[in-house]
């Protein structure tokens, strides 16, 4: 599992229908429109992190293909792919965003505001989808505030895991074979089970 990436329309249209009750209420489905909703006023916006990332880290400097780091230097963590330009226009097949056209600042994302008002140190290199005045839109945010997250199967984490745990089982077998001690972090039916020469 990793923080979800929101590479086309389709996943972006899921992921509103998907949060838009979860702003601290129950979800309400309108089955005419199709929508989900939640009518709660007190809540003016909220956050939840993506894996949207900004390169600006050490290494990010030698990417060109990633400059004007504003425009083109954001990408998804979870999958390494690149975001499309933050100044595409966002109505063909080679462009996909959902940056919202207005902040807390009434400026169109991403537009660093927490280092104009509130003086952080850095970037706001971090994105959330944030849902402000009825708008749920792409956000650069600090990296450090606890939100709200929601993730996905990551193909590659997965096959990632899936060695490791043939690692571990080869690490099992050999030990079992050898009659040495087990690490206790196996279970007696797994030690039992390798030990009497069964997968």
């Amino acid at each position: 599992m990793d923080l979800v990436s929101i590479e086309d329309a389709a996943e972006w249209e899921f992921l509103q229908r998907t949060i838009l009750g979860s702003r601290g209420g129950p979800r309400y489905h309108n089955p005419e429109a199709g929508e989900y909703f939640n009518p709660d006023p007190e809540i003016p916006f909220f956050s939840i992190w993506t894996s949207g990332r900004l390169c600006d880290f050490d290494g990010c400097e030698a990417a060109e293909h990633m400059k004007p780091i504003n425009e083109r230097g954001w990408f998804w963590a979870s999958t390494t792919r690149p975001m499309s330009r933050t100044t595409c226009a966002n109505d063909n097949a080679t462009c996909f965003h959902a940056w919202s056209d207005t902040g807390l600042l009434g400026l169109p994302q991403p537009d660093d505001r927490e280092l104009r008002v509130d003086g952080i140190d850095g970037n706001e290199s971090c994105m959330a989808a944030m849902y402000i005045d009825g708008e749920l839109g792409w956000h650069d945010r600090a990296c450090y505030p606890e939100l709200r997250f929601v993730c996905e199967d990551s193909p590659a984490l997965m096959r990632y895991g899936a060695r490791l745990l043939q690692r571990h089982w080869k690490r099992m077998r050999v030990a079992a074979a050898n009659r040495k001690p087990i690490p206790d972090y196996y279970s007696e039916e797994d030690v039992l089970r390798l030990r009497l020469g069964r997968q």
